[in-house]
């Protein structure tokens, strides 16, 4: 390349400056024949350096990295000690906000409201499901509180209007029963309970009193029909051949538990 374009100036001298200009432009043709087919592709140069391969995107970004790294380690060699221990403790406060931001190994026990129970069960489905979408400690606590303060509350609520709407539902069929409703409703009720009261124990009434079984009507029914046959029934104990002894609730209470 040099050679040749020294040789392409030596043509353009005057012909007092050495040698005519035909013969130099002679030269000059010898040169570019010749330096189209020297090994160092003189005349064809041009034409190498167009057919150059582009560098490929691994290549390319490879570079940039190495010039950001090479930047960013003169930025930090410009720090004073203090900056650069300013600059290590938000690294280190960012990488435990990143920790603390995902789900651990364990969760820990959660918090839950004083009075209110722990179902085991709920937390056993819940932690993976939590782990699984991948909540932090505090965000599944979030979540638990959610549940304690508004949605448990709620559930209960309604359960106790729905229980409440069913003891209603049973009063009314009670009082419009052709058998126990209307005007026999209340004589009905308190035979029931004169049986519950008589033959049943502090548990069963306590069940009835917790659950308002006493507004069920076939409940109802049944206790207010043992009333009648419990009346109407009789004993042969002791007494002459022949003769009966009517025989009460409380006095069938009386015999069955001195039995």
């Amino acid at each position: 390349m040099i050679v040749g374009w020294w040789k392409r100036q030596t043509i353009l001298r005057s012909p007092d400056e050495g040698g005519s200009g035909v013969g130099n432009d002679a030269d000059a043709q010898g040169d570019g024949a010749d330096g189209a087919g020297s090994p160092d592709g003189g005349g064809n140069d041009d034409a190498g350096d167009g057919q150059h391969a582009e560098p490929t995107y691994e290549e390319l970004t490879a570079q940039v990295q190495e010039i950001a790294e090479k930047a960013e380690a003169l930025r930090v060699s410009k720090l004073s000690p203090e900056e650069k221990a300013a600059e290590e403790k938000a690294k280190a406060d960012a990488e435990e906000a990143a920790k603390s931001s995902k789900a651990p190994d364990e969760y820990a026990d959660f918090k839950m409201p004083k009075d209110m129970p722990v179902d085991e069960a709920l937390l056993n489905d819940f932690k993976p499901l939590a782990k699984e979408m991948d909540l932090s400690q505090e965000k599944a606590q979030k979540l638990i509180d959610l549940y304690a303060e508004n949605v448990a509350p709620l559930m209960v609520q309604r359960q106790t209007e729905a229980w409440n709407g069913q003891l209603e539902a049973w009063k009314a069929e009670c009082q419009a029963d052709q058998e126990i409703g209307g005007d026999r409703f209340e004589p009905a009720v308190l035979e029931a309970k004169r049986v519950i009261n008589t033959l049943g124990t502090q548990e069963l009434k306590k069940v009835f009193d917790d659950y308002g079984l006493g507004n069920n009507p076939e409940l109802v029914r049944v206790f207010s029909r043992m009333a009648k046959y419990l009346k109407e029934d009789t004993v042969i104990d002791g007494n002459p051949a022949g003769q009966a002894k009517p025989k009460t609730v409380e006095a069938m209470a009386e015999r069955f538990y001195k039995e």
